[in-house]
């Protein structure tokens, strides 16, 4: 019995960071369909539980659009939310922490960096039919967000923030996007086939997923 209530305790412990990011993003998209909705758009679910989609998928997971304005979403989750997302030249991804030795004595325990494997990410794809429609804009939307998002390039390590382009889409928090959707006007900078944020003191990083 207690064997079984210790399978049970570790599983709830293991399971948890992946629950508690699936209530979230699914809050998050029921808010971002109500206020799409609002504002003209048609909302297009790719998949019938995006909430659960996994982050290395190699598809979209919501299309909002209307007439000449056209936004593929991909979603991604910090199931670690004190980490930091590394994003690297050759499409791999991993996640970088802070760890301390809860067995040192000292008034202040010693922390060490670790890191995940890097592992590749598939890229994502649209139906050709929908690839081809002007004004779409391919969309990474980062919730719940991770402490720090990087991206690797040689030696040198730099921060994105919302707005950025990053491989074919752009990096966007859930509030930066509803402020697209309620925008007037087509204010942002993004181009086209979503290669690239030309704004200012934005980045853009054109790499190749393998």
């Amino acid at each position: 019995m207690l064997l079984f209530l210790v399978i049970v305790l570790l599983s709830v412990i293991l399971a948890y960071p992946y629950a508690s990011a699936a209530i979230l993003k699914f809050r998050m998209l029921r808010r971002l369909i109500r206020v799409s909705r609002s504002a003209g758009y048609r909302v297009h679910k790719l998949k019938p539980a995006a909430c659960l989609s996994p982050n290395r998928s190699a598809s979209y997971d919501l299309l909002i659009g209307k007439e000449g304005r056209i936004f593929a979403i991909k979603l991604w989750s910090a199931y670690h939310r004190r980490r930091t997302l590394l994003l690297r030249e050759t499409g791999r991804v991993s996640e970088r922490w802070r760890t301390s030795d809860p067995l040192r004595v000292r008034r202040k325990a010693a922390t060490s960096v670790m890191e995940s494997r890097p592992r590749s990410v598939p890229r994502t794809k649209l139906p050709e039919s929908v690839a081809k429609k002007k004004g779409l804009q391919r969309i990474l939307l980062v919730y719940p967000s991770y402490s720090e998002i990087r991206v690797i390039r040689g030696e040198r390590e730099l921060r994105l923030s919302s707005g950025d382009g990053i491989f074919d889409k752009r990096l966007l928090t859930p509030t930066a996007l509803e402020s697209l959707l309620t925008e007037k006007g087509e204010t942002d900078k993004f181009s086209e086939n979503g290669s690239c944020f030309d704004g200012k003191n934005r980045f853009c990083y054109d790499f190749v997923s393998k």
